[in-house]
């Protein structure tokens, strides 16, 4: 179990097993043995094996192997004991040493590689000259050979040339037999063509004839043959087939005879009609010509079935024969042409013969042409490369002679660096493992101390992890090129390629993504097969499954937190199997594949992590830094303002980087081919080549380096002139980063800093003198442009806070040292008390004063306080700041001014603030005129959200609606109230208005926190929305709105319009002129009027808590539309009646706004509103005369039905609202700034501190904050002496007994519990010391009572038990004072003297209980019943309560709203002081029959509140009064106690 887990304590009281049945192990933290032998134990095992053992290595591993050894293992135990506690954790221990094993071993391999490299080329060298001898004695004989060769070559060639002209000769007769040949081919083919064309007609006729006949069958014959006289159609027709036949018989018998063969069939279907005797066909023509209806073939069919195929037979061979007479002589045209054409065709073929011979002894000839030409060119090429080899050998030779002398020297250096790589191996490897998450700053603190162990001077990472040709293909795959970026980098591609189990996962804090796109385009680079899925896509457990299985790299963005499907791998649980490693997905076991890589991003810049998760993970923090931002405002800065620098820039940066990449490469290439040349080195002509093109190109590029670097100076003395908005606009980012400290939707990303950076680059100013003065211009307007932009996301409690906060980051030179930490209260406040502090100085300004004195002695010399006269007048009016004594306002600073009003006028420190920032700032005003939605809108574009921060009290709803309607259509404007609509139904609303461009109005997203993250990761997948599409979101303030979904808004701040004429114009904006004029009753209009202005004034005075109202009620539009429905209905029902205006104010103080207040005394204010606004002398009509009381001060209402005269009588209204009005003091302005500037400076506090959220932890930041606050506590006991009772308590601490009266009893607990409170918070503060020494780990309180504590905020656990001062330095002083005060308290009520002397129960914890201790008393005293008593109040010496009725006399009773006299209140003016102290009152329990006896009937009863924040309720004082007691009820009139 980890002990500094925050649910360690929790787990352990719900298993008391673990104590019972269990023996604990308490393991804090590893000995300092074990801290050594790990290291010895890893790297023996794991990477032992894996160091190289080759001779040139032998001395780096024998010192590595040597005693020394320990030294490098004790690095690891040194550089462990400095790390704070979240660091130092075991796991990452050991990634530590197995991180220190990979890099030793690889960086050691890769040396060594390069060693043997080096010595390689050098060895080359030596070779080369040996073969220059035995080259130029291969060139002689070389040259002899090569002239024999040319002969030869000469006799084959007139060979070849004397067939070559035998072979044209013949080839020129082929041709001419070939034209020839085509010509006759193509006569005989128009033969062939017109024979066809003949034949093509009666052919088919001919075939058909042949297919009846053999159709033809025995019987048919048969039939024929039986007859004995037979038709003259069958004689006609048997005498035409036997003539054809050339059977010369024609009678009967011959025909029957001839019809019985059996063959017959056969003859006449293969009868071929060219051999028919042309006297036979004439005959047969004749006989069918004669005979023609005989061969009718119908006539035939009749005569007999065999008849007609044989009439179709004999007419088809007749006319083809007559065809074939015709065509004779062109057949035989075309016989003698075939006979032409093949012998031409036959003279061609022998021609071509002996051609081809011809051509085969040419072919042989050639061929040895060829080999006896090959030889000549071998011997030519040998030759020349001989001697071009020997030509360059002695260049060779003088240029290798460099080369050699910077190898050798380079061989020497990395002996060196072998000698320091353990060591700067092991601080490389603590660098990945502990500082991943680090700030810069950081870094390079721990670097340094790290150096200071190791003994040595210098160590940087990027240098010794990486090349600078790695560093630039970061940037061109798109690394921002800040260091921090690519030491991030530099420790991602170490984590990724480590193998698993041995290292812990990177897991990258990315908000912008573009470190994240740099992942993906490094891998895609090198081919990895890249995965990229969020963590909660539903496919998100299969693509894990795929990507362990087949190796794939897989990126899980998104990734706000651990799942625990990722654990096992991220602890490597392996499980071995033969060679194969096993690993758990979910429930499936997984073959795990070694080439799997993970890597997990989140936008979250501050993700919450529990220790389990953190402990298994490398936190990779890519959040913007000062120097990176300013690079990338330079450019863009250069991209506006002069484009052509930029470019310049660029090029030259690019030109330079390809030329050192190109010169490294070729150094590369030079020695890789001289370390693997094989035998001579001269021969080898691209070695040669490449030798002299790497010194020609390195000369160039030494050359153009020089030119480059000369032309960069230049180019950065111009580009520097824009370096001061750069600086300017990333320090004004980064000053607004402490803004959602104030409210977590105060949050704003960088890619919306840059587009209002962008913005202000294209404004155009007058100024033309020079670039400097054009940067100072866009410096304020930057300035101006942030102020006003991030202004209206606040709200305006929250303004004039950033306004001081921004000046103070801004504008460094308006403050002197330590002004402003003594402003904000950081400086401790000075206990000694400086002498001569002028007396005039009230009571409660000494203490200001005299921490000015102590901290700025000048300061406090040049105000001169000694003279009274001369500050009278400051101390006395309203605008102190006007009214400085003369002289003395012109030597101080404006923030001095401010310091001075603090010390010496706090009632005015909000307006000195103001007009500090404004004179900063150059502002006329800190607080921009609101602007409404129809004005925003041409800011807002389709894919960025717009979040509107809704005030309690406030509704949006209908403006919104109404700017909807406008723009696009009610019909395309939808607004949907979270929590009654499903999650998905939302989704699916939006999506269909992404597509259609709709209007979606998301409200109250504060109730669904839980759902926001989905809601932010569907936002950001909106690719090409409409461009009409617009999302609203409203939401108020809370504290688990997710910050990433808040920055990627355009929000807007939406409260209740300040002032009356505002909020009165919002209104009637609101209510349409037909539902204001309704049914014309002009009472009603009347009516709807003082609803609006009474609904005003309670919203108003909400500026004036906890005068105004004692808390913040959420007066809103819905209490408004229930008011205005009451008198509508009101109306309807009563018409002509006489209206019942109690019934109305009746409705108003139980059900609508009473029923929001909770305060019997903020009832009493609403009440006494309620019955001065809704009566007959108000709201009456008679005529045209006015009412006979006004509404306020100069308001008349209207008497007519005219809609005009209330929008005219709202213009009359001023911008301010005198107190007055309102019923509240003329000096309520007072007590608003001191209440203002308390809480301004409340927030500057909490923007300078650090947050701790629960499961983070920094000892060191505990130290820091919380070093003040203990030493007070430690100083404040020991000046009081209490040190001794913050142990544990005595038994006999509390002695309770009947004897001793109630008073006593009381003053007795009250001191126990005093010092039980002491002890607890000296408990808390012991606690918080433990923490912040690392002897203890913070639990979920402790973390809250820190987050207060660093405020300057006392905690609420303390305010449980005692509502003292906000401040937390005040509090534990208070809380001292107490046990002193009670003390006192307890000797006089030992000595029974307690009611003789004046108590201020303000020295009380529970001064509640002290009243019902004296009610006891006097019961006690008086033998009554504590029901029978009645409680009084006098503020002079009673006369006639008599010796038996006990009283007290109470002091430290102060008064706000109104100053008393001693007789009677009397109305503040403007200069009067916010609080006035009250004469001791005299307080007494007498019979309730002689109650009234007491009481002035002209009084009033106060409220008595513990403090000024009125929150908790003592009891009521009667104070008399003189005049109408709603004036004293509306000023908010209280009594409270004050400690001293």
């Amino acid at each position: 179990m980890d002990y500094t887990n925050n649910s360690f304590q929790n787990n352990c009281e719900r298993n008391p097993a673990l104590y019972k049945q269990c023996s604990l192990l308490w393991l804090d933290s590893w000995s300092a043995d074990s801290l050594l032998k790990i290291p010895k134990l890893i790297v023996s095992k794991f990477y032992a094996t894996q160091i190289d053992t080759t001779p040139s290595t032998a001395l780096a591993l024998k010192k590595h192997d040597s005693v020394e050894v320990s030294e490098v293992y004790e690095y690891f135990r040194s550089i462990y004991a400095s790390l704070t506690q979240p660091m130092a954790s075991p796991r990452r221990y050991i990634a530590f040493v197995h991180t220190y094993g990979l890099l030793y071993t690889k960086l050691q391999q890769t040396i060594v590689a390069r060693c043997n490299q080096l010595k390689a080329g050098v060895r080359k060298l030596d070779e080369a000259r040996d073969v220059v001898k035995n080259l130029q004695t291969q060139a002689t004989t070389r040259e002899v050979v090569l002239a024999a060769k040319k002969e030869e070559t000469t006799f084959q060639w007139n060979l070849i040339m004397e067939n070559m002209r035998t072979t044209q000769e013949q080839e020129i007769n082929v041709k001419e037999l070939q034209a020839k040949t085509v010509a006759e081919n193509k006569t005989m083919l128009q033969k062939k063509t017109i024979i066809d064309a003949e034949l093509k007609e009666i052919h088919p006729r001919l075939i058909e004839a042949q297919e009846a006949v053999g159709n033809l069958n025995e019987a048919a014959l048969n039939e024929i043959k039986t007859l004995r006289a037979p038709p003259a159609t069958i004689t006609n027709i048997l005498e035409g087939v036997l003539c054809l036949m050339g059977i010369k018989d024609h009678t009967w018998m011959s025909m029957k005879t001839f019809l019985s063969r059996r063959t017959v069939i056969k003859e006449l279907k293969s009868f071929d009609s060219a051999k028919i005797n042309p006297a036979d066909r004439r005959a047969v023509e004749a006989l069918l010509v004669s005979k023609a209806d005989s061969f009718d073939r119908v006539n035939a069919r009749r005569a007999s079935q065999a008849a007609e195929p044989l009439a179709v037979w004999v007419t088809a061979n007749v006319q083809y024969s007559q065809v074939l007479e015709r065509i004779e002589p062109l057949m035989t045209q075309q016989a003698n042409l075939e006979r032409n054409l093949n012998a031409a065709e036959q003279q061609i073929v022998q021609l071509t013969q002996d051609m081809v011979d011809v051509k085969g002894k040419n072919e042989s000839l050639k061929v040895q042409l060829e080999a006896t030409n090959k030889e000549v060119a071998e011997l030519e090429v040998s030759l020349e490369t001989i001697k071009s080899t020997l030509a360059s050998a002695s260049i060779l030779v003088v240029k290798l002679q460099d080369e050699f002398k910077r190898w050798t020297t380079q061989v020497s250096e990395l002996g060196m660096t072998l000698d320091t790589l353990a060591v700067k191996s092991i601080l490389a490897a603590a660098f990945i493992t502990y500082l991943s998450d680090a700030h810069e700053n950081d870094r390079v603190k721990y670097v340094k101390s790290w150096l200071n162990l190791a003994k040595i001077e210098d160590f940087d990472f990027c240098s010794f992890m990486s090349t600078e040709q790695e560093l630039l293909s970061f940037k061109v795959l798109g690394l921002p090129s800040d260091r921090l970026s690519q030491e991030n980098a530099i420790i991602i591609m170490q984590k990724g390629d480590s193998p698993a189990g041995t290292s812990l996962r990177p897991y990258l804090i990315d908000p912008s993504s573009r470190a994240t796109g740099w992942l993906k385009a490094y891998l895609k680079k090198d081919d990895i097969p890249v995965v990229d899925v969020s963590l909660r896509d539903p496919k998100f457990a299969h693509e894990l499954e795929l990507a362990v299985r087949f190796g794939k790299a897989l990126i899980v963005h998104e990734a706000d937190e651990i799942d625990p499907i990722l654990m096992p791998l991220l602890r490597g649980d392996f499980v071995s199997q033969g060679s194969r490693d096993i690993i758990q997905i979910g429930d499936k076991f997984i073959d795990f594949n070694q080439d799997f890589k993970l890597y997990m991003t989140t936008r979250n810049p501050s993700p919450i992590l529990p220790p389990a998760s953190a402990g298994v993970i490398t936190i990779v923090n890519f959040t913007t830094t000062r120097a990176g931002l300013t690079t990338q405002l330079l450019s863009t800065t250069l991209g506006f303002e002069k484009p052509e620098l930029e470019t310049r820039k660029s090029e030259l940066l690019e030109q330079t980087d390809m030329m050192k990449q190109d010169l490294n490469n070729l150094g590369t290439q030079l020695l890789k081919e001289l370390a693997s040349a094989t035998g001579n080195i001269l021969q080898n002509q691209e070695l040669l080549h490449s030798l002299q093109q790497t010194k020609d190109k390195s000369n160039e590029i030494n050359e153009s380096l020089v030119q480059k670097q000369e032309v960069e100076r230049t180019l950065n003395s111009e580009i520097n002139v824009y370096l001061p908005l750069a600086e300017f606009g990333s320090l004004l980012f980064f000053s607004i980063l402490d803004i959602p400290k104030l409210n977590r939707l105060y949050k704003f990303s960088l890619s919306c800093f840059i587009h209002l950076f962008r913005k202000t680059l294209g404004l155009r100013s007058d100024i033309k003198d020079s670039t400097e003065k054009r940067m100072i211009y866009l410096q304020r307007a930057l300035e101006n442009l942030i102020y006003e932009y991030v202004c209206q996301s606040l709200f305006k409690g929250d303004r004039l806070a950033f306004a001081l906060h921004l000046t103070h980051a801004m504008h460094p030179t308006c403050f002197q040292k330590d002004e402003w930490e003594v402003f904000v209260g950081q400086l401790n406040v000075s206990a000694i008390r400086v002498s001569g502090i002028p007396s005039w100085i009230p009571d409660d300004r000494q203490g200001p004063v005299n921490n000015l004195s102590t901290h700025f002695h000048n300061l406090y010399h040049k105000l001169n306080l000694q003279n009274e006269l001369d500050w009278l007048k400051f101390m006395s009016v309203t605008e102190c700041e006007k009214a400085f004594p003369i002289g003395i306002q012109d030597v101080l600073s404006s923030f001095q001014i401010v310091l001075t009003i603090q010390a010496l006028r706090p009632d005015r420190l909000f307006t000195a603030m103001s007009d500090f920032c404004k004179i900063t700032l150059d502002r006329k005003s800190l607080f921009p005129p609101p602007t409404s939605f129809r004005e925003i809108l041409s800011d807002t574009r389709s894919k960025e959200p717009i979040l509107i921060l809704v005030a309690s009290g406030a509704d949006p709803s209908q403006e919104l609606r109404e700017l909807g309607e406008s723009v696009v259509g009610i019909e395309k404007y939808f607004e949907i109230s979270m929590g009654k609509e499903e999650p998905d139904v939302v989704l699916d609303k939006i999506h269909e208005a992404v597509q259609s461009g709709q209007w979606i109005c998301l409200k109250n997203l504060h109730l669904v926190t839980h759902w926001l993250d989905s809601l932010e990761k569907e936002i950001q997948k909106l690719e090409k929305p409409h461009a009409e599409f617009r999302l609203w979101l409203t939401s108020e303030p809370h504290d688990q709105f997710p910050t990433i979904l808040a920055e990627t808004c355009l929000k807007i701040a939406y409260e209740s319009p300040e002032g009356l004429k505002k909020n009165l114009q919002r209104t009637y904006t609101n209510w349409s002129k037909e539902y204001v004029v309704g049914d014309r009753n002009i009472l009603r209009m009347q009516s709807l009027f003082v609803l609006a202005f009474f609904h005003a004034v309670l919203q108003q005075r909400r500026t004036y808590i906890p005068q105004g109202w004692s808390k913040f009620y959420q007066f809103n539009e819905s209490d408004l539309r229930a008011g205005a429905e009451v008198l509508d209905n009101m109306f309807k029902s009563l018409r002509g009646k006489k209206i019942e205006w109690s019934y109305i104010r009746g409705i108003f103080e139980n059900a609508i706004y009473g029923g929001r207040v909770d305060n019997e005394y903020d009832s009493r204010i609403l009440l006494s509103y309620l019955e001065n606004y809704f009566n007959d002398n108000i709201l009456t009509v008679n005529g045209d005369k006015p009412p006979k009381q006004n509404v306020a001060q100069g308001i008349i209402l209207p008497t007519r039905e005219s809609y005009q005269d209330y929008i005219s009588l709202l213009d009359k209204f001023s911008d301010y609202d005198p107190p007055s009005i309102l019923g509240l003091p003329g000096n309520i302005e007072r007590s608003w700034q001191l209440t203002m500037s308390n809480q301004v400076i409340t927030q500057l506090k909490i923007m300078a501190r650090h947050i701790i959220e629960e499961g983070q932890f920094v000892s060191s930041v505990w130290l820091n904050e919380m070093s003040p606050i203990l030493n007070v506590w430690k100083k404040v006991n020991q000046m009081n002496n209490t040190t001794n009772l913050l142990g544990p308590p005595k038994i006999s601490d509390l002695k309770l007994a009947d004897d001793l009266g109630p008073l006593e009893n009381f003053v007795r607990l009250e001191q126990h519990n005093i010092h039980e409170f002491l002890r607890t918070v000296h408990k808390h503060l012991g606690n918080i010391s433990k923490i912040s020494r690392g002897i203890m780990s913070p639990n979920k309180e402790m973390l809250e009572i820190f987050n207060s504590l660093s405020k300057g905020e006392a905690p609420d656990v303390w305010f449980k038990i005692w509502e003292g001062p906000q401040e937390a330095k005040e509090y534990i002083t208070g809380i001292v004072s107490k046990v002193v005060s009670i003390q006192k308290w307890l000797n006089l009520a030992e000595q029974d003297s307690l009611l003789i002397e004046p108590l201020n129960l303000a020295d009380l914890l529970n001064p509640i209980s002290f009243m019902s201790a004296f009610k006891q008393y006097c019961a006690r005293k008086q033998n009554l019943c504590m029901d029978e008593l009645g409680f009084v109040c006098f503020w002079k010496r009673p006369g006639g309560l008599g010796s038996k009725i006990p009283i007290c006399k109470l002091t430290g009773l102060y008064l706000e709203g109104c100053t008393f006299d001693g007789n009677t209140l009397v109305e503040n003016t403007p200069e009067s002081p916010h609080i006035s102290k009250l004469p001791d009152c005299i307080i007494a329990w007498v019979p309730l029959i002689n109650v009234s006896d007491y009481r002035n009937e002209e009084a009033i009863p106060i409220p008595v509140y513990f403090n000024e924040s009125r929150q908790k309720l003592l009891t009521c004082l009667n104070l008399p009064i003189d005049g109408s007691k709603d004036n004293w009820i509306q000023a908010g009139v209280a009594v409270f106690l004050k400690s001293n």
